[in-house]
């Protein structure tokens, strides 16, 4: 998944070198069109990343055979329970339970056995997927999230355990909520 942009990186360097030693024809190249030149590149190797990491997650889908709702966003989601409680609203305290895994099985976060996590809607305190995910949930849910990079930890993981560019498999309970 790293090779696309580690790729596009190297011949946006290597054409950039090549354009500025060429003799034969004197070029201007300012900070502005260097600039330009750089953005464009980085939204098209963002556009791959995102692309591949859209069909990894289909191809996980497919290969454990769920099925999942979409949001617009990417978010991925499935009921494994419906609760019968009060939905969620931005700024409510819900109290959750849940466990992060990457999709190759590894456990990286979760409150332990009896134990809850109490968090604030729409609050930097989980990932935004989780977030999301929250609004449209209702107490007694537990729901199995894939929430895509952009929506977890970005392209630099948490400096933990979640590396770089990873999606998330999370399953997520809500438990009780406060305003």
């Amino acid at each position: 998944m790293y090779n696309t942009a580690a790729s596009t990186l190297s011949i946006l360097t290597v054409c950039l070198y090549v354009a500025g030693c060429n003799t034969s024809e004197q070029k201007i190249v300012t900070a502005d069109t260097t600039e330009a030149i750089i953005k464009e590149h980085l939204i098209k190797a963002n556009k791959e990343l995102t692309l591949e990491e859209q069909l990894t997650i289909e191809a996980y889908i497919k290969r454990n055979g769920l099925e999942m709702e979409s949001t617009s966003s990417g978010l991925r989601y499935r009921i494994i329970q419906q609760g019968t409680g009060d939905s969620i609203n931005l700024g409510d305290k819900v109290t959750i339970a849940y466990r992060v895994y990457l999709l190759d099985g590894t456990l990286c976060y979760q409150t332990d056995s009896g134990q809850t996590l109490l968090v604030t809607v729409g609050q930097f305190d989980i990932p935004a997927g989780m977030h999301q995910a929250l609004l449209s949930m209702q107490l007694g849910d537990k729901w199995q999230l894939l929430i895509p990079s952009h929506l977890a930890y970005g392209l630099t993981g948490d400096n933990n355990k979640i590396p770089m560019s990873s999606t998330l498999n999370v399953y997520i309970e809500t438990i009780n909520k406060s305003k």
